[in-house]
């Protein structure tokens, strides 16, 4: 994947749309591809985090064990959709597990290499959009 095609893939992400050229091109450099077989978990809920995942192609699906124990598909993740930018910003433990439903391929920012970039260019972080849009409902308690 080129780095114009990421460059392209990123342009498309609400977390990334508010960042100017020259910040968004600096986070392109940070991408990694990622592959998952059908059933791979690619994180856990409880976890800590320490990346963010753009999906490039193929299906995942989220699931949330809530306080009974009790576990629920809660979403479903394709093409351009993301997840992790809270474990990306904060390092905060994974609110769900995302298990891949079919061969998938991920773009990875890890935190360490994110970091590094927030400490050279603090205004980057003014340009993210951190409130996040969701498509997924965790369950109540009850």
């Amino acid at each position: 994947m080129s780095h114009k095609d990421i460059l392209a893939q990123l342009k498309r992400v609400h977390f990334f749309e508010d960042l100017k050229r020259g910040e968004l091109n600096a986070v392109v450099h940070l991408v990694n591809r990622r592959h998952f077989k059908e059933g791979e978990i690619v994180c856990e809920q409880g976890r800590l985090g320490h990346s963010m995942y753009v999906v490039e192609s193929g299906e995942l699906t989220v699931h949330h064990v809530d306080s009974q124990g009790v576990e629920h598909q809660v979403g479903v993740l394709n093409s351009g959709d993301y997840f992790g930018e809270t474990s990306l910003l904060l390092g905060e433990p994974r609110d769900a597990t995302v298990r891949a439903a079919q061969d998938t391929t991920l773009l990875h920012i890890s935190r360490d290499d994110f970091q590094p970039l927030l400490d050279e260019q603090p205004s980057l972080l003014d340009h993210l959009n951190t409130v996040s849009y969701t498509h997924l409902t965790l369950p109540t308690k009850r």
